[in-house]
């Protein structure tokens, strides 16, 4: 699925905005505006700027997009990232949410265990497991069926809030507890684990160091590949979303297909690489996403200088850096930081695969 997936993506790149095309039972699309109105038998990944899933779907859903709207059931897995990510639908198992405001409605019922970081996060439909929060706001006004782990600027209970388990926050502020919101295993406050002065100071010369590797890394990529980066720069800023959704694949698809081969025995080598290149490709993905960010500011404030390799390696450690200081603000940080991954991972692969399926019909020709 992955193989066929990016084969796709690399001809979506040739043919315009965006594709709709099954594989099997399942559905791929990418698009301006995206809706899923037909039942999907299998898989339904999509990318967009506003995402609909109107029908049911039997298996995963994957979406990636600016503004998302599930009302149609999941079978499967629910995973979304998303500026306004709104859930209405049942999920079959877990639910995996990123963005600036999620919202999990009172129609949505979660079969299993739901995971959130964002800006505002509301909860107010069911939950049959356990929720993990993590934002500015959180709010829980519907049902769960486990504990609530929720670290945020502000933590509430609404009146219709019931949670079967304990509920465990970190907050600056105290929780907003409605008198008829019900927590049967208790509510405790968690205090923020602070480091000694020495063990601080060492964390904050790891993360420099770190940074500054980065920041050596993009200006490397850039001066020993210069065509390379520059396809690649270019592959992210022209099919943004579509290297968001094809990330998603790969980050899933990649430790499972690793697995898979490993327990085979006979696939155990081709295992064992591909668990070395995954935190490769996550480091040059994320470098990636710098590298792009210093070639659209160059392009930008000296474009006469845009193909001169000195100023695209100085513009790409430059933004690096400014990646590495955006990741340290609370929670917006973070989110940045993922969507930067994703995008440099998504355009790394699309422009690899797209590098060797030219290669192989030269070969032919």
């Amino acid at each position: 699925m992955l193989l066929a997936f990016t084969n796709l993506a690399c001809a979506a790149e040739h043919a315009g905005r965006g594709f709709i095309r099954d594989i099997g039972n399942d559905h791929f699309a990418t698009g301006n505006s995206v809706e899923i109105e037909q039942p999907v038998a299998g898989d339904a990944m999509a990318a967009g700027t506003a995402v609909i899933v109107s029908s049911n779907v039997a298996g995963d859903v994957v979406l990636t997009g600016r503004d998302l709207l599930i009302d149609g059931d999941a079978g499967q897995n629910l995973y979304a990232a998303g500026s306004e990510v709104v859930v209405n639908g049942a999920v079959g198992r877990n639910a995996r949410l990123a963005g600036g405001r999620i919202d999990i409605g009172r129609r949505a019922h979660i079969a299993g265990n739901v995971s959130v970081a964002g800006g505002r996060i509301n909860v107010i439909g069911d939950v049959k497991g356990y929720v993990e929060a993590a934002g500015g706001r959180i709010y829980i006004d519907g049902t769960v069926g486990g504990d609530v782990e929720a670290s945020g600027r502000e933590v509430a209970l609404g009146p219709n809030a019931r949670v079967t388990g304990a509920l465990r926050y970190r907050s600056p502020n105290p929780i907003e507890q409605d008198p008829r919101a019900v927590v049967s295993g208790g509510i405790e406050r968690l205090t923020a684990q602070r480091l000694h002065a020495p063990a601080r100071a060492m964390h904050r010369v790891g993360r420099w160091i770190w940074t500054i590797g980065l920041m050596l890394l993009a200006a490397l990529l850039v001066a020993t590949m210069p065509g390379v980066s520059l396809r690649v720069s270019e592959t992210l800023s022209q099919r943004f979303l579509l290297s968001l959704l094809l990330a998603f694949v790969v980050i899933v698809c990649a430790p499972v297909a690793a697995i898979v081969l490993l327990v085979t025995g006979i696939g155990a080598p081709l295992g064992i690489l591909v668990v070395l290149a995954y935190p490769a490709l996550m480091l040059i993905g994320y470098v990636s996403a710098g590298i792009a960010l210093g070639d659209a500011i160059v392009r930008r404030v000296r474009p006469t200088d845009a193909a001169l390799k000195r100023r695209r390696t100085a513009y790409a450690a430059l933004a690096v850096l400014a990646l590495s200081l955006v990741r340290w603000i609370p929670w917006i940080g973070g989110v940045i930081t993922v969507l930067a991954l994703l995008a440099g991972v998504g355009a790394f692969v699309l422009q690899g695969w797209a590098a060797a399926s030219g290669r192989k019909a030269a070969e032919t020709a």
